[in-house]
């Protein structure tokens, strides 16, 4: 697995403004302010935890490499951020418990959820 490069992270923090002035046009209220870097972490864990869902050989061990927690201070700005991305981690949560309740990549996904509804 490689590191993503900085012209990669660009994109996705174009796409990220995109997305966010999109779901800006459905609230109903004002919306927390894009934290971008906790929006840019949740989009490269999504992306991680996809290949993990399609790579089933790797180790446990590579999982906690690449499947970091969320390192900064959460803030509504940050939950409303992750939030943004990890409304698509439901269905790869589904999908992956159904291979195996106990798989280690089911583990991280329910812990990492779990920062950030509580």
């Amino acid at each position: 697995m490689a590191d993503f490069e900085e012209h990669d992270l660009k994109a996705a923090a174009q796409l990220i403004h995109k997305f966010y002035q999109n779901d800006l046009l459905e609230m109903g209220h004002e919306a927390p302010m894009l934290n971008e870097p906790a929006a840019l972490w949740a989009a490269q864990y999504l992306f991680r935890a996809v290949q993990f869902v399609l790579l089933r050989e790797l180790e446990p061990d590579v999982m906690a490499v690449y499947l970091k927690p969320f390192a900064d201070e959460i803030t509504p700005h940050t939950i409303y951020s992750v939030d943004l991305l990890f409304r698509f981690l439901g269905p790869l949560f589904k999908f992956s418990s159904g291979i195996s309740p106990n798989d280690p990549l089911v583990v991280h996904l329910k812990e990492t959820a779990g920062v950030f509804i509580a």
